[in-house]
């Protein structure tokens, strides 16, 4: 994967769970007088401070990505024999050996073929299927968040927090559907892919 795409992949996840620890910090030990100090953000010492801000960006990006892969693992494991099954069976006719996960033999030969194009477009697929992995969980750990403000009163509008907490919970729905959609799509890819370059008579050309 293109490395400029996996820091911004990173820093998308990772700005979903940094909003998380700033509402909830703001909820317990926060002072109003803290939105004053936004306008300072345009200076170009604030600018260069954003940094370090950035590195607190990937590093939770990080660490929400591997919670989020693990909490879905059995979900595409499940997705990954449904949809590539068939094609194991032919694929293991044909090779005459057992395979064990016929996803990851498939993306082992798009990964050595070459083809570039291809390799790009199968990683986007993936980023999208990360991307919604990891705002699923931030969706909750945000709606966790605010609903803290309805004990601490520190937004004064229980209207308003529950109008947040709502939005943010249809962004949780939207997010669990649009990782199955792209799960479902990136499967139909490489079964497309599988049998083009492995289910015919010369696989190795």
């Amino acid at each position: 994967m293109n490395t400029t795409t996996l820091y911004a992949e990173l820093i998308v996840v990772g700005s979903g769970a940094t909003l998380f620890i700033v509402l909830l910090v703001y909820s317990l030990f926060g002072d109003p007088s803290w939105f004053s100090k936004l306008g300072e953000l345009t200076s170009i010492g604030s600018v260069i401070s954003l940094i370090p801000v950035l590195s607190v960006f990937y590093l939770l990006g990080i660490v929400i990505s591997n919670v989020a892969y693990l909490l879905f693992k059995s979900r595409e494991k499940k997705l990954h024999h449904k949809k590539l099954s068939k094609i194991q069976h032919e694929y293991e006719r044909i090779r005459e050996e057992k395979i064990s996960d016929v996803y990851e033999d498939i993306r082992t030969m798009l990964y050595t073929s070459g083809h570039t194009e291809l390799i790009h477009e199968f990683e986007f697929r993936r980023s999208k299927i990360r991307i919604c992995r990891g705002w699923f969980i931030n969706s909750f750990l945000i709606i966790f968040a605010l609903v803290t403000y309805l004990f601490t009163n520190k937004i004064p509008y229980p209207s308003m927090v529950w109008f947040w907490i709502i939005t943010v919970g249809l962004l949780s729905v939207g997010t669990r559907l649009s990782w199955e959609t792209a799960t479902d799509t990136e499967l139909d890819w490489l079964e497309s892919y599988a049998k083009q370059k492995l289910l015919t008579p010369n696989p190795e050309e």
